[in-house]
């Protein structure tokens, strides 16, 4: 049922397409309490377009979870054909799940042996985390943290056991690398991708966290019996945020991500969470996140939260265009252009927009390295080749 307290929900998800959009909702939870087994059951008692549930469902790659719910509630209510290709979709997860369990495992302990500690960040340690089941959440590849320091011994070691990193760099490259990007990207013929981070955002983005700050407070969770290390709930719930921001808040399996995160962690520190949004000036960015929760997820924040989340005229505007761009069918664009000009519209400052837009224009990386190797002692001139190239790639693309 529609929550009269978010009234921008009602007025943009067209009315042919509310009691589908309802009911993907009403699934979305990690846990259903009577009220919302009661909702979904009058959902239920609706003529639904269940072609259009799926696909939506299936475009916001919340098919197990939406699947489970179902099962557990009223799958007489839903066609048999929906249900089998939905326990298809669940299968697979589950699968796939259990295959990416083993491999992070396996990673925690090689780099255990090496005295890299590690951090299981989001995958199948944020789905244990949020819904205590590895197959209800897709993920598509295995996510870590590690210290900036430990960044190239970890990617070596993996490729040493045969995986492949996406960019290949000289040994004066790794080291500038390390300090613009936030992550390794690594492949393998035979198994799933790894993507080793030790921040959460490139910095031309964002200034840099503080190690000390991802690293403080980390819970514990089992995977397999085994004990492994999680962010805290309050550095998570930043993380998710500016992941959200970063491509555009395109899918609601993010917005559940949040959401799981405030339900699952009962013992949340949100003076801790609005200070480090503060100082490091991504208010909006939060904001935004926790009030689609709210919005779609009815996520229940503190007073004092919820009202500061509302009292920002923009995080509306930017709530009301991802409500139309979910449901509307308006898929948001995506490429890095697209990306850039969503993360500018959710700084609040027009020097952060400055620095955000400077910054990718004149800082060489990878990509110009790519474009022509000049040796080492020429390397100052990648900062005329970049605003040239650039020119040239999108100015053709236009």
């Amino acid at each position: 049922m529609r929550d009269v307290n978010n009234p921008g929900l009602e007025q943009i998800v067209p009315d042919e397409t509310r009691y589908e959009i309802d009911l993907i909702l009403a699934c979305s939870k990690g846990s259903l309490n009577e009220n919302d087994r009661d909702t979904i059951a009058h959902i239920l008692k609706n003529e639904l377009n269940w072609d259009y549930f799926y696909r939506q469902a299936e475009r916001h790659l919340l098919i197990p979870l939406i699947f489970h719910n179902l099962m557990n509630t009223a799958p007489e209510h839903v066609p048999e054909e929906i249900l089998r290709q939905m326990n298809k979709v669940y299968l697979h997860s589950m699968t796939r799940s259990m295959i990416q369990t083993r491999q992070l495992l396996e990673v925690i302990q090689l780099f255990a042996e090496h005295e890299i500690p590690v951090i299981a960040y989001k995958g199948v340690a944020l789905s244990q985390k949020i819904y205590r089941d590895i197959g209800l959440r897709i993920s598509f590849d295995i996510d870590i943290l590690v210290r900036q320091q430990d960044a190239i011994l970890a990617r070596d070691l993996l490729v040493l056991r045969g995986y492949h990193p996406l960019v290949s760099l000289t040994p004066e490259q790794d080291k500038k690398f390390v300090h613009l990007r936030c992550e390794h990207g690594l492949v393998h013929p035979h198994r799933e991708m790894i993507d080793i981070h030790w921040q959460f955002i490139p910095w031309y983005y964002l200034h840099p966290f503080e190690e000390t700050d991802i690293w403080s407070g980390l819970r514990g969770i089992s995977l397999e019996g085994k004990e492994i290390s999680t962010l805290s709930a309050e550095m998570l719930i930043i993380a998710l945020c500016i992941h959200g921001a970063k491509h555009q808040w395109k899918e609601l399996k993010q917005v559940c991500d949040i959401a799981g995160i405030i339900a699952s962690e009962k013992d949340i520190n949100w003076e801790l969470i609005l200070k480090i949004a503060r100082e490091k000036r991504i208010e909006r960015i939060l904001f935004l996140g926790l009030r689609l929760g709210e919005v779609f997820m009815n996520a229940e924040l503190p007073q004092t939260v919820s009202r500061v989340v509302r009292g920002d005229p923009g995080v509306q505007r930017l709530v009301s265009s991802s409500i139309d761009t979910m449901f509307r069918g308006e898929q948001s664009q995506v490429g890095d252009i697209q990306d850039v000009q969503y993360w500018l519209s959710v700084r609040e400052s027009l020097w952060d927009k400055f620095r955000v837009v400077s910054l990718l224009v004149f800082t060489p990386n990878h990509d110009d390295w790519a474009y022509i190797s000049l040796p080492w002692i020429l390397s100052p001139l990648y900062y005329i080749i970049r605003p040239i190239r650039l020119a040239f790639e999108y100015g053709v693309k236009g």
